[in-house]
Formats: structure tokens, sequence, C-alpha cells
């Protein structure tokens, strides 16, 4: 059988919350009892972790070991564990004490979970929390940063402490040396006290004390409960403080990219809104191909594996846009053109890429057009009726829009099935390299879950729906209605006939043994040549991604030939205050409960792991675009059009959000009285 250690006995192999804890009780803190679940534990129960697997395989292995996880059957394990609980009190919580979490070099929070129940149900519990630490999202967390390993999941089970909940921060964030301390109890602004003063004199001398036991002489981040049973202070977690660091400062480009582009004389504006992230070679090569097919409205051009686009001279000029009616009809036309060419077999990736081409035809040529100039004259009438962007979101709803459907599926409107069918396709970038949500199916699960606990949308303000239903603001409501929400589904299209050539890219890789993650950094020209192999493909596909890597660091221009907006820490905003710490996210990683989203592009997959943001941050984008739609319909401010920010903004800096203003400002002890 095996041992179930003491808390208190816990060491650096039970991971970090409970190594965490067993110092501070070492320490004569107060802390709530609890027994350790080795890693041994889950590898009795489920199965041994392969952490040597790549990212995406890894991700799929994770999500099967998950679901075997849920369903464990280990019955002298269970009852021990049920045995130890009861020991405990009549409720317990379970939590995750993973190898990656509430380290120096990072915290991982919300990655893990904890739950509640009664001592009688802590098996249900055990499982849960372990398949919360096997998705494809704690996989890329751990991808992202060396030496996080995605070990066998430990997880500890304490005695449940009902009280009043605190998090000490014992120096200030970004300022390991600072006097002040920052005590949280809920969300918004953190209260700022002095570390040797009178207020909160006891909690301060326990995380003082964990401070000390978890070695951090930069500060600690502890989490304490006033147990309304004991009527006294209990730590219940205790981690480093992870401070921001020195904003990001990239290096200049070098001059020859800039100087390719300028010499043809067309204003280049990089494609940030869509791809702010350095495309793979296979993108790359699609890219091309619908330049020189000459199907779209504007001219693409990849410098240093960065898209940039120009606006083609000989353009048709926008579609007249009449009323609602006749722009749902060619809407509806445009997207069976664009079904009809992405419907059939595709026999090699020659096929795939004429249905890609096809598709883009109509996409970009009719569907696209239509939908802005649909948008541009709904906003253009409603803004002249007085009404705000803000009041425009409130009342142009996006049904087809990827949050709105996840919340459909949290109530149960429709079958999580049914949802995974729809979204098959949709990828967490605009990159044909990027996993689809039908290749790792967890990512959905957790989504929906995380929607369920969404609170409802906040109704709208200003006119009341009575003023908008006669005469030509009528007409403006329905035409936004329908033109809005079509560019939900235009995105749907783009992710499908983009599935088409990733399918058509692993087919080839299969068939010719290389590695997946290989094919999306290879000429096309080279996986035709027999000469090919797997090793020789390893090699030059590991080159194209470090050529890649060094292009992300480099400061290459917003627009060649048309001048740049500077950059700034103010844009158009929506919806209300927010402060917390900011989490730069692409939407591979859910976002920390509590922390403010920063986004270079916010592309409608990012909603999948924004549930639990405080707010949302956009370097680019207007008040009517996916940015604040998501931000309204997950209740939370949305600021957008910040140039620069991404870079200015250090990873865990504590920011002030006014969605209401549209502005971003650092949030420190002097700055707490006016939050």
């Amino acid at each position: 059988m095996l041992t179930l250690p003491s808390l208190t006995e816990a060491d650096a192999s039970a991971g970090g919350k409970a190594f965490g804890l067993a110092r501070v009780a070492a320490a004569g803190a107060p802390v709530p009892p609890g027994f350790v679940l080795p890693a041994a534990a889950f590898v009795a129960a489920v199965g041994p972790v392969d952490d040597s697997l790549p990212l995406e395989a890894r991700g799929a292995a994770l999500a099967h070991l998950a679901s075997a996880a849920e369903t464990a059957d280990a019955p002298e394990l269970a009852a021990a564990i049920v045995a130890r609980a009861r020991a405990l009190g009549p409720r317990v919580i379970v939590r995750s004490s993973l190898a990656l979490e509430d380290r120096a070099a990072g915290a991982a929070p919300g990655v893990g979970a904890s739950v509640v129940v009664p001592a009688a149900e802590v098996w249900a519990a055990v499982r849960a929390v372990w398949a919360s630490a096997l998705t494809p999202l704690v996989a890329a967390y751990a991808h992202a940063r060396p030496g996080a390993p995605v070990a066998p999941p430990t997880a500890i089970v304490q005695r449940f402490e009902p009280g009043f909940r605190a998090t000490i921060y014992t120096r200030p964030p970004g300022h390991p040396d600072g006097a002040d301390a920052w005590i949280a109890c809920g969300p918004g602004a953190p209260t700022v006290v002095a570390r040797d003063g009178a207020a909160w004199r006891e909690a301060l001398d326990l995380a003082s004390i964990a401070e000390a036991a978890i070695g951090a002489p930069c500060g600690a981040d502890v989490e304490l409960v006033w147990a309304f049973a004991a009527s006294a202070w209990v730590v219940v977690q205790a981690r480093p403080l992870i401070h921001p660091p020195p904003p990001r400062r990239r290096a200049p480009a070098p001059p020859l990219y800039a100087a390719a582009l300028a010499a043809d004389g067309r204003p280049w504006r990089r494609d940030v809104t869509h791809n702010p992230a350095p495309l793979s070679v296979a993108q790359a090569e699609l890219c091309a191909r619908v330049e020189a097919a000459a199907i779209a409205p504007f001219h693409l051009r990849v410098v240093a594996h960065h898209l940039y686009w120009a606006p083609r001279a000989d353009a048709p000029p926008p579609p007249p846009i009449t009323d609602a009616a006749a722009l749902a009809a060619d809407l509806a036309d445009d997207e069976a053109a664009v079904a009809a060419a992405l419907t059939g077999p595709t026999d090699g990736l020659a096929a795939a890429v004429d249905r890609y081409l096809a598709a883009y035809r109509v996409l970009a040529g009719r569907l696209g057009p239509r939908i802005a100039a649909g948008k541009a004259a709904a906003t253009a009438a409603l803004t002249a009726a007085g009404l705000t962007p803000a009041q425009i979101l409130a009342r142009v709803p996006r049904p087809s829009a990827i949050g709105a459907r996840l919340a459909a599926a949290a109530r149960g409107e429709i079958a999580p099935a049914a949802l995974a069918v729809e979204l098959a396709d949709v990828a967490s970038a605009w990159d044909v390299a990027a996993p689809t949500l039908a290749e790792t199916p967890a990512r959905l699960r957790e989504a929906i879950a995380r929607a369920a606990l969404r609170p409802g949308t906040p109704p709208p303000a200003g006119p009341g729906l009575t003023d908008l239903t006669t005469g030509e603001v009528a007409a403006a409501v329905d035409l936004a209605r329908v033109a809005f929400d079509a560019g939900e589904r235009d995105d749907l299209w783009y992710w499908r006939a983009q599935a088409v050539v990733r399918r058509a890219l692993l087919g080839v890789a299969a068939e010719r043994g290389l590695a997946p993650d290989d094919v999306w950094w290879l000429p096309w020209s080279e996986l035709a040549d027999d000469a090919l192999t797997p090793d020789v493909a390893r090699g030059r596909a590991a080159a194209a991604r470090a050529a890649a890597e060094r292009a992300a660091a480099w400061d290459l221009p917003l627009a060649v030939g048309v001048a740049p907006s500077p950059p700034r820490w103010h844009g158009a905003g929506v919806g209300g205050r927010a402060v917390g710490p900011a989490y730069h996210t692409d939407g591979a990683v859910a976002v920390p409960p509590g922390a403010i989203a920063v986004a270079r592009a916010i592309t409608p997959a990012l909603v999948l792991a924004l549930d639990g943001a405080a707010a949302l941050i956009g370097e680019h984008g207007t008040p009517l675009d996916h940015g604040p739609a998501m931000a309204r319909e997950l209740g939370i401010p949305c600021v957008v059009g910040c140039d620069g920010a991404f870079d200015a903004i250090a990873p865990g800096q504590w920011l002030a959000v006014d969605g209401d203003r549209g502005e971003i400002r650092p949030y420190t002890s002097s700055s707490s009285s006016s939050s």
C-alpha cells in the first residue's frame, strides 16, 4: 500500500504548494492539517506521464490521461484516502500541488484546481484535481517555461477552513525592497499598508514568517484565512512573489527588411491585428500563393516571417449596401459559395491549396468587403443617432461569436458534441501550423466549463430599446446585427479553409515519415523532394524556427510608406474599471483569474482563454472589433488601440484599467487611494 505522508512531512517531490506549506508549518505558523497524494499515487491509479513528447503529441496524451483520471478505479487507494480525509473533519479541500506550481521562476497561478467536498466524496475530488493538471493548457504553460515539468500530478488534501480570505504580497510587485505590503480581500484594488505598521499586524506577522520559511527575500504571495471556528488566521498558501521583469526592449531589425518593402513604393502595414507573431513557413507559402493569384483587394508580402499588406490600386470600390435583408441574402450566397469551394475530397497538398484559394477568392473578394461595408454603414448611422461604441455593442448581439456559442453550451442550449463539430477547425492563431480544437478537444471542454461560471452580460445603458425600434435608426440596428454577426462567421470560414491545408500537410508528414512539428517549417518545394529524409527535415525545420524566433525579437516597423502611430497607454475602451497584474497572452494558456490580459492581437479564439480575466488590453483594434465584443460578453473592461503597450507593459506589472475612459496606467502604492 502506498504511503500518504502528512503535509508537514512533504518535501520537494510533493510539489510547490505542499513543500511551501510544510516549511511554513515547520516555522511555527498555523497551517490546516492534511496529507499528500504523491506522484506514485497517480501512477498507481492511472499510469505514468511521458514528459518527453513534442508539444502537440503531449497535449493529446495528457488529454487521454485526464479522461482516464476522471474514471480511475483504485479501491484500496480510494478507501485509504477517504479514511484519512474523514480524520481531518467533515469537509476537506483537495488542491493541486504540481511540480510547476509555486516556484521562484513561475507560480503557474490558476493552472491547477482546488475542490471542496465532504470527506466521504474526496476520491471523486482527487480524480477531478488530477484531471485538471493534465490539460493541453498545462502542457503549453510548461513548454513555454524551461524547468517547469509536467510530471505525474501530486495533490494535497487538507481540512477545509471556512472563513474570510486575504492575500498578502509582502512586498509591492516590482519593488522587492519596498517598505509596504499589499493586501487583497477580493477583486479590485488591493489595500496598501506599511510592513511594520499596526494595521493587519497579526496577518502581516504570519505572512513574514511564511516569507522567511520559503526563502523568499524578495517577497512572498501568502494566502490566509481568518478561520471562523478558531477565530484566528491560518496560512493556506505561500509562494515566492514573482516581480515583473524590466520592459522588453526589442532589437532594431536589419535595415534591409524595411528597404525591401519601401522599394516598390506601396504603403505597407504589418498585419498585427491578425498575425502579430512570426508566421510559419507553411503559412508564408499560402500567403505567397494568394498574392500570386491576385484574388484579394490587397497585396500580401512576408518579410522576416511577418506578414505585411498593402491595398491594391485596382481593387473594386466597396459594394453598395441598401438594407439588412438585401445584405443578408448576398452574404448567404457568398457563404454558400465558400462552402462549395471547401466541400469534397482533397487528394494531396496541391488539391488542398486549390480549394483554399477558391474559398479565399470569395472570402476576401466578396464576403469580406460586403461585411465591412455593412458595418461601416450601420456604425455611421448609429453614431449619428447619438450611440456610443459601448451602446452599439450592447444592442448588436453576435450569436455566432465563439464566446456566445460557449455560453449557449454552458446553458445547455447546444450540446457540447455539436459545438465541437461546429468549432472543430478553430485555431489559436491565423497560421496553418496552429493546432485546431478538433486536435485539442480538452480546450473546448475547459472553455465551456469556465463559461458556466461567467456572470450574465450587463443590460444595455443609454437610450432605451424603444428609442431604436422605428425609422432609420431601427434599420441601422438591423443592418448592424446582420453585418457584425456575419463577421464572426467569416472567421469560421477562414479557419475551415486553413484546416483543409493543415490536414493535407499532416498527411504529407505521415506519408514522408516527417515529424508533424517539422512540416510547418519546410518550403513546399522541399516537401516534394524525394531526397528529403526525416533527419534532414528536422535540421532544416530547426533552422527555420530559429530564424522566426530571431525575427520575433526584432522591432520590425508597423508601417512602411505610412506614418506609424506613436506608442501609447490609452485607446478606445468599454466597460468599467479593473486593477490587477498584467498577463501577456496569445490564447495558448488560460489567463489566470484576476489578471489583466494583454494581447498584441485579439483574435476570435482568444475568448477560449479569457474567462476569469479582470480586463483585456489590445494593441490594435477599434471599439466595435472582437475585443470589446468579447469583453462585454465576459463582463470585463477592455481598452484597444494601445500601440506599443505589449512591449511597454511587463508581465506581472500591476495595472489600473479604465474602460470608460480608454486609459491604462501603472498601479503603484502611491496610486492606490485614487483607484
